[in-house]
């Protein structure tokens, strides 16, 4: 508990000083809550900005020299005076800044609840993977902390954890951030990602009562931060009960016993649609960059429906910096999130109404974009596009349809009621596009399922404004209202909560395939720790490791034993990033035969034993020391002993289940 406390603090105040910087000089014409909105939204894209232009320039430097150097520049810049005197002229006073008018009591921002709902939101959050390990590893946290783990300990720009000697052909702000911050938390990288997402959380929750605010008015506010992140399928608990008539899990008694684990209530809740679809908090019940960036897009949304309302160079400025902030935590979804806000300006500014501050905003995210190309471009292999197409995408049709069904209800009379106001007419307009672009667009491998949050997310308004539409035309009481919108809410995301809390599987699961003992195998054995310490302790900091073709895409190496490998999983990763149709480019097709050549010497070593001239050659041209890491469970006894006879291997580890060489040829 004093461990977790500490992450929750010292995480906090490594913000702390961007976002009083942000709040201090972009927040000027906002009110309170929003400028606080903007400094916690651009905090952790401000704080990794001068530590990485300084990783950049100076070579070998420390990520902890990276963090305090930058903390250095933010705590000066958030003590900064706004507007030096030499540039007002002596004794001249700042000219008044013109604010906005200050709403008629009761009919503000309704602070005190959305503040209260996005904080309690964000602590039941993070409380769940830090408190079980399973959830805290799961999915795609696995690879994006050896990516974490590459960047903290070796710097950048990263090599490929996963391929010791090739560029890092990933979007890696997000790492390089969480590396930052693991320096003064000094937790892992899966309890690091774990405070992201609660901060995502906050951020996400305020920036949807902000936009219905704006949209929709108070009442509006009031509900938004927890239908964003609590409102999705709202209907799974009744799927999970007709599941239990029907199908194979028939029986009310399996379909119980299903939800005591994370997966299990994901099947248990969803019907015919995705099973991570099944509610939001799979998304910040998972490792990822996406996550942030979904927060970050709904900020830049808030941003745009503000500025169209009330235009000022401000907000462009704004919007610009939060739509870069979103390109640079996740390209892919920060460019669809561009686009479906920017197309939404075009029709704004083909009505005419508004016409200079929708051009002013489309502007603001052209710029961003064409100022995040040289970072994606890094990123990405040279000459590599990731492919998309118009087509007809059913699961996220299915989720619209089956996930989020009640909610279409819910939200039809703000449709109505929201056109006689440009940010209404503004957050309609958004939503109806990332609802079509859902639907329509089509992303190589299983890409297309995150246009389903952008449609969510930007739908979120509109339900809150609807859903207070229809209370006023039914004459609820706030009673009612309260418990209608908890039955909404409360059921599926309570029942999902509650797969997570009592999943009490090992993460060495992560490690291989579901089976009779895998459920307690332990994260690493003795035998495995000691290996690992020997990697971390006793060998070069930019040494490759072989080890034998694992049938899984989690790779133990990279996480506890901080060390790259020769040759990682690679099929799903090509696929999923560059596409699997057609002839490959020339650039990738040259990055797949390397592939092949490594794949080749792991298959040549962990069969036969013995290299051909060529492979001999290759390892002993490779750029970095390598470490050959063999286990009993995996190889067969000639395998096991036949590499103590061979002279261009030398055994410098060996315990019961885990021996270690060097190769160094005679």
């Amino acid at each position: 508990m004093i461990r977790t406390l500490w992450a929750l603090g010292a995480f906090a105040l490594a913000l702390l000083p961007p976002a009083i910087a942000v709040f201090r000089h972009l927040g000027r014409r906002l009110r309170l809550t929003e400028r606080a909105l903007l400094g916690l939204a651009l905090a952790p894209f401000a704080l990794a900005l001068p530590g990485l232009v300084f990783a950049l320039v100076v070579p070998r430097v420390a990520i902890a020299q990276c963090f305090w150097q930058s903390e250095f520049i933010w705590a000066v810049a958030a003590r900064w005076p706004r507007r030096p005197a030499a540039m007002m002229g002596p004794g001249a006073a700042p000219p008044p800044e013109i604010t906005e008018p200050v709403p008629a009591r009761g009919e503000g921002f309704p602070a005190l609840a959305a503040v209260g709902t996005a904080v309690a939101l964000a602590l039941g959050i993070v409380a769940i993977p830090f408190a079980v390990p399973y959830v805290r590893m799961w999915s795609d946290a696995w690879f994006h902390s050896s990516a974490i783990i590459e960047i903290g300990l070796r710097g950048v720009p990263p090599q490929d954890p996963l391929f010791s000697g090739i560029p890092f052909y990933y979007f890696w702000y997000y790492h390089f951030t969480l590396a930052l911050l693991g320096t003064v938390t000094g937790v892992s990288p899966f309890h690091g990602q774990a405070l992201m997402n609660a901060w995502a959380a906050v951020v996400l929750a305020l920036a949807a009562a902000q936009t219905a605010y704006r949209a929709f008015g108070r009442a509006a506010a009031l509900w938004a931060g927890a239908i964003a992140i609590l409102g999705v399928n709202p209907c799974g608990w009744l799927y999970a009960l007709a599941r239990s008539m029907v199908g194979e899990t028939r029986g009310l008694a399996q379909t119980v016993a299903s939800l005591n684990t994370i997966t299990g209530a994901e099947l248990a809740l969803s019907w015919f649609f995705p099973h991570n679809h099944v509610s939001m908090l799979n998304r910040f019940w998972t490792g990822t960059a996406l996550t942030p960036a979904i927060a970050l897009a709904a900020a830049t949304a808030w941003s745009l429906v503000r500025g169209v309302e009330r235009p000022a160079r401000g907000a462009w400025l704004r919007s610009f910096l939060l739509a870069l902030a979103t390109l640079a935590f996740h390209p892919a979804y920060g460019a669809l999130a561009t686009a479906a806000l920017g197309a939404a300006l075009v029709v704004v500014a083909l009505r005419g109404e508004g016409r200079g501050a929708a051009v002013a905003g489309i502007a603001a995210l052209a710029v961003a974009l064409v100022a995040a190309l040289p970072y994606i471009r890094a990123c990405s292999v040279p000459g590599a596009t990731t492919p998309a197409r118009l087509g007809f995408y059913a699961p996220n049709a299915r989720s619209l349809l089956l996930a989020i069904a009640p909610w279409w209800i819910v939200a039809w009379p703000a449709f109505a009621f929201g056109r006689s106001r440009p940010a209404a007419r503004l957050a309609i307009l958004t939503a109806a596009i990332a609802v079509a672009m859902s639907v329509v667009v089509v992303l190589p491998e299983l890409n297309s399922e995150k246009l389903f949050y952008l449609a969510w997310v930007s739908l979120t308004p509109l339900v809150a404004g609807g859903f207070v539409v229809w209370c006023e035309r039914l004459r609820l009481p706030g009673i009612a209202r309260i418990t209608i919108m908890a039955m909404l809410l409360v059921p599926t995301s309570g029942l999902y909560a509650l797969g997570a809390a009592m999943d009490r599987r090992s993460p060495g699961m992560l490690m291989e395939h579901e089976g009779a003992g895998a459920r307690n195998r332990p994260l690493e054995t003795a035998d495995e720790a000691e290996a690992y310490r020997f990697l971390r302790e006793r060998t070069d900091i930019g040494a490759a490791v072989i080890e034998a073709p694992l049938p899984w895409v989690n790779q133990p190496v990279t996480i506890l034993g901080e060390r790259r490998l020769f040759c990682g999983r690679l099929d799903v990763y090509l696929a999923n990033h560059f596409g699997a149709e057609g002839a490959p480019r020339p650039e990738i097709r040259a990055l797949m035969e390397e592939f092949e050549v490594r794949r080749g010497i792991q298959r040549a070593l962990f069969g036969t034993g013995e290299l051909d001239t060529a492979q001999r050659l290759y390892l002993r041209h490779f750029g970095a020391a390598l470490y050959l890491l063999l286990r009993r469970s995996e190889n067969p006894p000639s395998v096991w002993d036949g590499f103590r006879s061979r002279p261009d291997w030398a055994e410098v580890f060996a315990n019961r289940e885990i021996r270690i060489y060097r190769f160094g040829p005679s």
